[in-house]
């Protein structure tokens, strides 16, 4: 048992130096995984979705995220729940996301849901720092690039 889970600690270290950005996560009582975020300077913790295409949030953290006036309306849509029903709900572009305190996404887009009780890291995040790679032991989130950590350095 010990061989494998150091086999297994050793593979999560080998997809860490390939990809190059780790973050780590924390595991609810449920089983989810969980990560710490900044979004438009508010942090706030997701659950890491990979069945979600949005980053969706609470209307509580909306609001907080509203008043640092770092979001804008981009457009309405109907998106289809889990419990197969659709919601018409609208998408903001905020203008970052930084996963860990280690991996700014740079601007996202979210949708707020109504009456949700979490906010949900979806693949559209996720895919910003693709490939990607989720760990169950430990719990650990590997991204390949986080673009806005790539910054434009002025020649003149």
């Amino acid at each position: 048992m010990a061989l494998s889970v150091w086999a297994l600690f050793l593979s999560v270290n080998s997809f860490a130096e390939e990809f190059g950005h780790t973050v780590s996560l924390a595991r609810s009582g449920a089983g989810g995984m969980y990560v710490s975020a900044q979004i438009a300077g508010v942090e706030a913790d997701f659950l890491v979705d990979t069945g979600a295409d949005l980053v969706t949030v609470t209307e509580k953290l909306f609001n907080r995220i509203k008043k640092t006036g770092e979001v804008r309306e981009v457009r309405r849509v109907a998106a289809r729940m889990a419990n197969n029903r659709l919601q018409v709900m609208t998408v903001y572009e905020v203008t970052e996301l930084t996963l860990g305190g280690n991996c700014e996404l740079g601007p996202v887009e979210v949708a707020v849901m109504k009456g949700a009780g979490r906010n949900l890291l979806g693949l559209s995040a996720l895919s910003r720092g693709a490939p990607f790679t989720l760990s169950i032991a430990p719990p650990t989130l590997v991204l390949d690039a986080c673009p806005g950590d790539m910054r434009v350095v002025s020649t003149q």
